[in-house]
């Protein structure tokens, strides 16, 4: 897997997902024959999260969205394990948002507003142990904005204005903290733009 982090940074999507397809049998067989294994399934998910990646970056929907189901399922299992660990939880928002990402492009709104609801049931779990922690912080931002966002499309405008405007104060904070940090920018001026539609 860290050979196939590596091509993937150097932007060769080819060979990187040649080497994520033939880790993916390795690392589902080592978390069947180690359930209980953290570092096993957190492997695991993130073979597949890394699989669903190129395949919507293909535009190959319907696959990805069997990769990040399946991916979100596995760190379903990591949480069971580890409840009260805040690495596996702000995993399981990144593996909802995905999944949820891919849902709305396929055009499923209602299934990817579900999903984003789960998705913001966990960080603001996150959120709550640790207030403090930009990384929950974040988390619970872009939870706040997913699903205020489709809340926007479906009309309810003053429960989405409530949470793009709760999104935008908390990753105001995570951006005093990191100024230059890209996706709290790209965050930022996503609630800016889709507050702007209420004005």
């Amino acid at each position: 897997v860290g050979q196939a982090d590596v091509e993937k940074d150097h932007a060769r999507e080819s060979q990187a997902e040649a080497l994520y397809l033939l880790a993916l049998p390795g690392a589902e067989r080592a978390a069947q024959l180690l359930p209980d294994d953290a570092g096993a399934l957190d492997t695991w998910s993130r073979v597949l999260s890394r699989l669903g990646s190129m395949a919507l970056y293909r535009a190959k929907k319907p696959e990805a969205l069997g990769y990040f189901e399946r991916g979100l399922a596995v760190d379903q299992r990591l949480l069971v394990l580890r409840p009260d660990d805040a690495q596996v939880r702000d995993a399981l928002t990144v593996s909802f948002q995905m999944l949820g990402n891919c849902q709305q492009e396929l055009g499923d709104l209602p299934a990817a507003y579900r999903t984003f609801e789960k998705m913001l049931e966990v960080a603001q779990k996150l959120y709550d142990q640790n207030s403090d922690s930009m990384t929950g912080t974040f988390a619970y931002a872009s939870a706040l904005h997913a699903v205020g966002q489709l809340e926007r499309i479906d009309g309810k405008s003053t429960v989405a204005t409530r949470r793009l405007i709760r999104s935008r104060r908390l990753v105001g904070r995570v951006r005093e903290k990191d100024p230059e940090a890209v996706e709290p920018i790209s965050l930022q001026l996503s609630d800016e733009l889709e507050l702007g539609n209420f004005e």
